[in-house]
């Protein structure tokens, strides 16, 4: 795959490693890491800017935004170090590194678009996902690994305040507005969340709307419905555009078309 992405991008075509099928300008990709922002052969930063300068003047009115860290120190393991010890040396120089390369794609976007707008989304914190419910089930540990993971946070925060045409994305307090978090004895213990008026979503796992996750462990289609709108609010609000707002009414009958989920 790497020869033949090396080959692709010499011939001039998109060479993007693994082959991307879907939105144009979406670079991401399943278990990329934050290097992968800027180092070959993913250099998700150049793909962008290779195709931001097929429409210059498109983008002086583009966004974007940079959502990654989860597989570098979001897992099981750097979560587990983290419980332990919040400061753990190995997760914080990952951290450290992912924040190196976050910086970096920015430097490397500003100046090719030095009026983009971009927003940096904080980590989530994995040990609210439904197959980690089981793990680090004592306060003190939950404790410790938000601490741990706030360092990532704090970084991004530093990096959008020194710059007003960026914006800063609170994954974690989004989740918790939402359906919650562990009680305080480190059990599950959240909120189902009300979906327009025809279901509940439950912080679950499975392939049906009213989870949370799928059952691969991915954000569910009402997650991201109501996170795309989230975003949406985030960058009108900051940047003072005029993007059309998603309804909730017009997310729910995206979700079911046919309103026959609201009747199981």
């Amino acid at each position: 795959f790497r020869r033949l992405s090396m080959l692709r991008d010499a011939l001039g075509q998109d060479g993007r490693f693994p082959a991307k099928q879907d939105h144009l300008f979406n670079q991401a990709y399943s278990g990329a890491v934050c290097s992968n922002l800027n180092d070959p052969p993913q250099d998700q930063t150049q793909r962008l800017l290779t195709l931001m300068a097929r429409a210059p003047v498109r983008w002086q009115q583009g966004v974007v935004v940079i959502r990654i860290g989860t597989n570098d120190f979001g897992k099981q393991a750097a979560l587990d170090a983290l419980s332990r010890n919040p400061s753990d040396p190995d997760v914080v120089a990952l951290i450290d590194s992912c924040l190196s390369h976050i910086a970096r794609a920015v430097q490397r976007l500003r100046q090719t678009q030095p009026e983009l707008r971009i927003v940096l989304v904080g980590i989530f914190n994995n040990a609210e996902w439904e197959k980690f419910h089981h793990l680090w089930q004592s306060p003190e540990a939950l404790a410790a690994i938000r601490l741990g993971l706030a360092r990532f946070d704090q970084g991004l925060r530093a990096l959008v305040a020194q710059d007003p045409r960026m914006a800063f994305f609170d994954d974690q307090a989004w989740f918790a507005a939402r359906w919650g978090s562990r009680e305080a004895t480190g059990m599950a213990d959240y909120r189902r969340v009300r979906f327009g008026s025809r279901f509940e979503v439950s912080n679950t796992g499975g392939d049906d709307p009213r989870h949370a996750t799928l059952q691969d462990g991915h954000a569910g289609t009402v997650w991201n419905a109501l996170w795309a709108q989230s975003m949406v609010e985030l960058i009108n609000e900051r940047f003072g555009l005029n993007v059309p707002g998603l309804s909730t009414d017009e997310l729910v009958n995206f979700v079911d078309a046919d309103g026959q989920l609201g009747m199981r």
